[in-house]
């Protein structure tokens, strides 16, 4: 085998990377759009990463980005030799002629950046999609164990599911190289047309579960007798299990989110036996003006929702703890927010608590600064982790 192949270079392009900071240092005023659409792991260089968190650093300061004050900046930070030295930094205005063009060179640094999430996240999907031009729309496929793809049509917003050949056994996520390459997995080739958005996502999201409640709160069961064969006394036995209720989120529930995201609609999360039948859990989605983004948190918020157990026996010492994002996000579109999403209050410390003061900032300094807690609130466990991803034909 080619060692080409094997150690294959993520997608990138520096050259791009490098334009956007030149262009940047050119022109100050380009930082605004930028800092909207690019982040820092969006570069592939670490040099070129470490150089864009230090103007991202000026910009929030409202001091003016030149090379000057960037080298300044990453001198403080000690980070200068890093980010490539003086001359590094002072050659980046040489690789980009004008800052006219610094959107062209920020969609293809952020192009390569999908792509490389792409490869990424496909190493913990059964079905891998390794090979995808935004540009030309067409996707190359290699079923390796589930073969279900999903595409959320840009004209119709409906999501189409796609079943690949299932002519493949299962062998995890697979690299790139063997599309390449050509052999030994079937390669199956798609077309995204403009404004179509393929979702890839782990089993982690419709396999998502909530145990199902009675009136009161309590857990349902069921018994279970499985039949078998005493292979000592060649007798049929019978045992007898007791097992819980469960309920899981299920890709029709992920399909009516995202419809409705995309169509900007209302939709209404339906519970198994919901122990507070009166409880409309609505989300409201007609505000949703980004489709890729929106519809991606939508389905994180709602899970958590999904989740969620609003028991009156809880007390308001039972917390919960969400992404600051989902926090935002269900403020925004969760009708409910106000009942199910009550934040802990935190309360200044007294004088007679003076003695209590080291305590309360090593607390304090321990918070997740990321997250937001909400009190008088219990979730059933998280199976397994969610990993989600969206991919827009340009």
């Amino acid at each position: 085998m080619d060692a080409s192949l094997i150690d294959k270079v993520p997608p990138n392009n520096v050259e791009s990377e490098q334009a956007v900071l030149g262009a940047l240092l050119l022109n100050w005023t380009s930082m605004a759009d930028v800092v909207s659409k690019l982040r820092s792991e969006h570069f592939y260089s670490l040099q070129n990463q470490i150089i864009y968190d230090a103007l991202l650093k000026l910009y929030k300061k409202n001091v003016q980005g030149d090379t000057l004050s960037l080298i300044n900046e990453l001198t403080v930070d000690k980070k200068l030799e890093q980010a490539g030295g003086t001359a590094y930094i002072a050659s980046l205005t040489d690789t980009v002629p004008s800052a006219a063009n610094i959107e062209y060179y920020s969609n293809m640094v952020l192009d390569r950046a999908a792509r490389r999430e792409l490869i990424r996240i496909s190493s913990e999907l059964r079905a891998s999609a390794y090979e995808l031009n935004r540009d030309t729309g067409e996707l190359y496929n290699c079923n390796a164990g589930d073969n279900k793809l999903h595409i959320l049509d840009g004209k119709t917003k409906v999501l189409k599911e796609i079943t690949l050949s299932d002519v493949t056994p299962t062998a995890g996520g697979i690299p790139s190289d063997l599309i390449e390459m050509k052999g030994g997995f079937k390669v199956e080739k798609l077309q995204l047309n403009p404004g179509d958005i393929l979702y890839l996502y782990t089993d982690g999201i419709d396999e998502a579960e909530r145990l199902v409640r009675d009136f009161d709160f309590t857990v349902k069961h069921e018994v279970k007798e499985e039949k078998r064969l005493n292979k000592a006394t060649g007798k049929e036995e019978t045992s007898t299990q007791v097992l819980e209720i469960k309920e899981q989120f299920g890709q029709k529930r992920i399909e009516d989110i995202i419809q409705a995201v995309a169509r900007k609609q209302r939709y209404v999360l339906e519970k198994q036996d919901n122990p507070i039948p009166s409880d409309i859990l609505e989300f409201d989605f007609s505000s949703c003006n980004e489709v890729l983004e929106d519809s991606i948190i939508a389905l994180a918020s709602v899970e958590r929702v999904f989740r969620m157990v609003k028991s009156p026996a809880v007390r308001q010492t039972n917390e919960i703890s969400v992404e600051n994002f989902i926090d935002d996000f269900l403020r925004k579109h969760f009708m409910l927010y106000s009942k199910y999403c009550v934040p802990v209050l935190k309360s200044e410390p007294s004088e007679k608590d003076s003695s209590d003061q080291d305590e309360i900032q090593k607390l304090l300094k321990n918070e997740d600064v990321n997250v937001t807690k909400y009190s008088s609130m219990q979730e059933d466990k998280q199976a397994d982790d969610i990993t989600l991803i969206a991919i827009r034909r340009l």
